[in-house]
């Protein structure tokens, strides 16, 4: 493996909203046509990005785009981490139920004002094969340190942070024999690694929160999902990177992680007002498609049969129903 600094490198990627010509298109009854829809693709090797707009023309370029007003806080998008109450930190439950996720500096009761949460001295066990040995394993968590007993390799192995840490979860994220703790230790996002007798460290800066973690890029190991304002970041621990997708909506929130186009590797929903949109990790893209009015999010499932899932959408504000099937990039629409 190779070494990793204290801010991990990342890849960006900027997604442009859809033309408006798709929302006039939208507003039409019982159509069960293919509809123009926004994609882009990045291109790993030129730090460049390609754009399809709504009319069929590639664009290609490194323009960014600037984030649409300021002060954008974590509470419109507490629903999207599971934030309590009004977003200011979400709550992360690892097997004893005490992880807590600090984001801005406040307990999440009361708001702004409120008193600052901050993690206490704890001691508390976990359990899980942290070498790849086949055994099980037990790790110490005790205020800034962890400790892991190895009793088939017959040693134990220290592992020191800078203050108080709590524990998100323990899972693969790198692909390897063994399971990984995943530590929240702001501003860091730290994963020890017993098996390599290591810790990686990735930098997020402040308000930020975990969303999940899932196979985002069909490859083995579990990513890791970042809330942060305007931005929707993966850890890609097998890679030691992250990837960093900017969104230019305010409000937006991640509805759930599902397969839609078939290919290995979930999706992200991410909903946000007028459009409905699929961040594909394993491709470095995005795909938009434009929902004029309020709606609600009816679920994942197959229902044609083939690879991939279809998203149902309930667009209650023009009573019509609607079905997102992402491996061909159609969204069919039918009145009620």
């Amino acid at each position: 493996m190779k070494n990793v600094n204290s801010a991990a490198p990342t890849r960006k990627v900027y997604p442009q909203q859809i033309s408006a010509l798709l929302i006039g298109l939208l507003a039409s009854t019982f159509v069960f046509a293919k509809e123009p829809v926004e994609s882009a693709r990045y291109v790993k090797e030129t730090g460049e990005y390609v754009i399809q707009t709504a009319d069929g023309v590639f664009q290609q370029g490194t323009q960014k785009i600037s984030p649409h007003g300021s002060n954008t806080t974590l509470r419109s998008i507490n629903q999207s981490m599971g934030a309590t109450d009004d977003g200011d930190y979400s709550i992360e439950r690892a097997n004893l139920n005490i992880a807590v996720t600090e984001s801005l500096g406040s307990n999440g009761l009361k708001g702004k004002n409120s008193r600052k949460a901050s993690p206490q001295a704890y001691s508390y066990n976990l359990s899980g094969d942290f070498n790849g040995d086949g055994c099980t394993d037990t790790a110490t968590v005790n205020g800034d340190r962890i400790s892991i007993t190895m009793p088939c390799a017959s040693r134990t192995r220290y592992y020191n942070f800078s203050g108080n840490v709590a524990i998100n979860g323990v899972y693969d994220t790198d692909g390897e024999a063994g399971v990984e703790i995943v530590v929240v230790n702001a501003p860091y996002l730290e994963i020890v690694d017993a098996a390599d007798d290591r810790k990686r460290s990735y930098y997020l800066g402040s308000n930020w929160a975990i969303n999940g973690h899932y196979d985002a890029n069909g490859r083995s190991g579990n990513e890791i999902g970042i809330v942060k304002s305007h931005h929707l970041v993966f850890i890609e621990d097998i890679d030691q990177d992250t990837t960093d997708f900017y969104l230019s909506w305010n409000s937006w929130s991640i509805n759930g992680n599902y397969d839609t186009d078939g290919d290995p590797g979930v999706e992200l929903g991410v909903v946000s007002s007028g459009y409905f949109t699929l961040f594909d990790l394993r491709d470095y893209r995005w795909r938009n498609y434009g929902i004029s009015g309020a709606y609600f999010v009816n679920g994942a499932q197959n229902i044609d049969n083939k690879a991939g899932k279809e998203v149902l959408i309930n667009n209650y504000g023009r009573s019509q129903n609607a079905t997102i099937y992402d491996a061909t990039g159609v969204i069919r629409w039918e009145r009620y």
